[in-house]
């Protein structure tokens, strides 16, 4: 194992940019979507597990936020290793960040489905309780208005 470790870092890999015969129009199409979708990818990552850090205790299903915020940030460094893959390849790195990351996509669509519909009556319920209002300007309310 030691040896497959070792080639993996001292460039006896070639990168994916052999694969594109070093085109420029392909290679600079594969990094400017990778570096793009690496920014979006992560840019949503970040930005999920910001809101779920600062209102986790207003979250009814803040552990599946948390497992699709890492399965997030796990598909954005897939993308990175595959844009820098490009020019110097990481494959195990590349290869160990794929495989927990679709851990984390399994694992998160498993436990999320269960509650699929305990989601929706939740839903449900919450709409039933809450009033309705009119919107300004209607000129023709709702039969449920009319009673009010």
């Amino acid at each position: 194992m030691e040896g497959t470790a070792n080639t993996s870092f001292n460039g006896s890999f070639l990168p994916y940019g052999y694969s594109y015969l070093w085109e420029p129009s392909l290679v600079w199409l594969n990094a400017i979507s990778g570096l793009l979708l690496t920014i979006g990818i992560l840019g949503m990552a970040v930005t999920i597990g910001t809101l779920l850090y600062k209102h986790k205790s207003q979250i009814t299903y803040s552990w599946v936020i948390t497992l699709f915020t890492i399965f997030l940030g796990l598909s954005g460094l897939v993308e990175l290793l595959e844009l820098i893959g490009i020019w110097n390849p990481f494959f195990y790195l590349e290869g160990i960040a794929k495989l927990l990351c679709a851990a984390f996509a399994i694992a998160t669509a498993i436990l999320l489905f269960p509650l699929l519909p305990t989601a929706f009556m939740e839903h449900s319920e919450k709409n039933q309780s809450m009033p309705r209002k009119s919107s300004e300007g209607d000129e023709n309310p709702s039969e449920e208005e009319k009673a009010e």
